[in-house]
């Protein structure tokens, strides 16, 4: 759909082509970007993410280090991208769900730059989901938090670290027929159903890639503060790493999980 998008002027024509118009998502609390959903044959089919661009990522494309940007120490737009894109290809070559950066490109804005990220639509946030959907959560919280913690146990395998991870950066979408997901850690596969309902991560504004620490603390501050998971915070509270985590939320190690 937008693969031959490579600037501001290929989009708008393409989305003039397609017929697809971008609304404005006023009700989330972003401070450097705003999120449009496009309307594509009357259906709600992408998300743009416009983030302000700052003079560190003109020094990136300046220095020719676009490549290397996701390993600078400087919190960029192309950090944050590229970062994005290499997590996202990780994930799917882990069969694990993924929101693929469809295109992106910069543009102006009152004179101030921009970097345009299109992604597949995905409808709410963890937060949304569980305010509009309480009672179907509840059923479903705890093959939800299992899908979190394979994400997070691949980041760990990646050595990329969220840095602000909470129900905000959490999207949920339904899908009739139900997924199975299975990841290896240290000689072990965990294996699980997905029921219906699919989690993805968002948001790698923060991120890090730093291979001399875990992600371990960070899933757990999660889960000990995290007003959806709460409940679940039990299984949680004594585990010292990733392993201790899978062993209490996938009960048998080689494979099938259930409810």
């Amino acid at each position: 759909m937008f693969q031959e998008i490579v600037d501001c002027k290929s989009f708008d024509q393409h989305c003039e082509e397609k017929k697809i118009k971008w609304f404005p998502i006023k009700k989330r609390n972003l401070i450097n970007s705003k999120i449009f959903v496009g309307l594509y044959q009357k259906k709600e089919s992408f998300l743009q993410k416009k983030i302000q661009m700052a003079n560190a990522d003109f020094d990136v494309i300046a220095q020719n280090t676009i490549v290397d940007s996701m390993y600078s120490p400087e919190y960029t737009v192309l950090k944050e991208l590229s970062i994005n894109k290499y997590v996202s290809q990780k994930q799917l070559e882990h069969n694990l769900p993924s929101l693929p950066v469809l295109t992106s490109f910069m543009s102006l804005e009152k004179q101030r730059p921009q970097m345009n990220i299109i992604f597949p639509f995905v409808p709410r946030t963890l937060h949304e989901y569980v305010k509009d959907k309480f009672h179907h959560f509840i059923k479903h919280q705890h093959n939800l938090a299992k899908q979190i913690i394979l994400h997070f146990c691949l980041l760990e395998k990646l050595h990329v670290h969220h840095n602000d991870f909470h129900h905000h950066n959490i999207m949920i979408k339904t899908e009739k027929i139900p997924r199975i997901l299975r990841l290896t850690h240290e000689g072990s596969t965990y294996t699980m159903l997905t029921n219906g309902m699919i989690v993805f991560l968002i948001d790698y504004g923060l991120a890090v890639v730093d291979p001399t620490r875990s992600n371990f603390a960070e899933l757990y501050h999660f889960f000990q503060h995290c007003p959806e998971f709460k409940t679940l915070f039990p299984l949680v509270r004594n585990c010292k790493n990733f392993s201790d985590l899978l062993k209490n939320f996938f009960k048998e190690k080689k494979i099938f999980l259930f409810k």
